[in-house]
């Protein structure tokens, strides 16, 4: 099952590449390649609650938070492919999609620093433990009081 999410990653990528170049021909195309988009990300849904990839929690609710995110803003971009046609509702609906990619990468800012801090605290702690062990004054005298006596 390793190999799964890897491949999963790589086909999603060469997907997107072609939904990419072939969207703009028509509107058709662009609908199924956003649909296709849609079914990648229930594909990798699917795959996050039958499988945690990362052993951290953290990591795998981020996952999961990113792709259903990544699902609505597909659906947003179904309503862009013709079925909105009214010019004002699309310059609404263009400012919800930029605040939803915003608030996405804000999410990702902010779990990515969280995890640092926590990262780093491991590290400092780690550290302190290391320098700790080094800096133990070790006393003599017990050793060479006898064999002074002795003499």
């Amino acid at each position: 099952m390793a190999i799964v999410h890897p491949l999963a990653f790589l086909l999603r990528r060469v997907l997107y590449s072609i939904v990419i170049v072939f969207m703009g021909q028509s509107e058709i195309s662009m609908l199924l390649g956003i649909f296709i988009l849609m079914f990648t990300c229930v594909f990798m849904i699917a795959m996050i609650l039958i499988e945690a990839q990362w052993e951290d929690q953290m990591l795998n609710l981020q996952h999961l938070f990113n792709e259903i995110w990544f699902y609505v803003l597909c659906c947003f971009l179904v309503c862009f492919c013709g079925l909105i046609t009214d010019v004002d509702a699309n310059i609404m609906l263009g400012y919800i999609m930029i605040t939803w990619l915003s608030t996405l990468i804000f999410f990702n800012i902010s779990v990515i620093t969280c995890d640092l801090i926590i990262f780093i605290r491991l590290l400092i702690l780690r550290y302190r433990v290391q320098t700790r062990n080094i800096m133990i004054p070790v006393s003599y005298t017990h050793l060479t009081l006898p064999t002074i006596c002795s003499v």
